[in-house]
């Protein structure tokens, strides 16, 4: 009965997972130092990838739809003085042109 039970709750979540939607994503360090980055914004400390210079890191982007026009990240990257080095927002649009690919440059502040 109790494997029973654990294969149904398996099971549900398993199917609850299908629907998410996502962007994937590849940051990559251009900067001469390590860097952490954040891909909702340093708003949100819990989601971070921290890459070493020239270092990359695939991801993928919770989104709430695949219209072009809908804002998905607001990225921003620090060094290790917390100095903001990177900042840009991205729509699912952009993420497309870019084919997921997210340069982070030291300077780099379209935010």
């Amino acid at each position: 009965m109790r494997l029973l039970i654990v294969s149904i709750f398996a099971a549900t979540l398993g199917v609850s997972c299908i629907g998410d939607l996502s962007h994937p994503v590849t940051y990559e360090n251009a900067t001469d130092a390590r860097v952490t980055i954040y891909p909702r914004g340093r708003s949100y400390p819990a989601v971070k990838r921290v890459l070493e210079s020239g270092a990359t890191q695939k991801d993928n982007l919770l989104v709430g739809d695949m219209n072009p026009q809908t804002f998905v990240a607001r990225v921003e990257a620090v060094n290790d003085s917390d100095v903001l080095v990177f900042c840009r927002a991205y729509t699912n649009g952009e993420l497309d042109q870019l084919q997921g690919r997210i340069v982070v440059r030291s300077g780099d502040l379209g935010c």
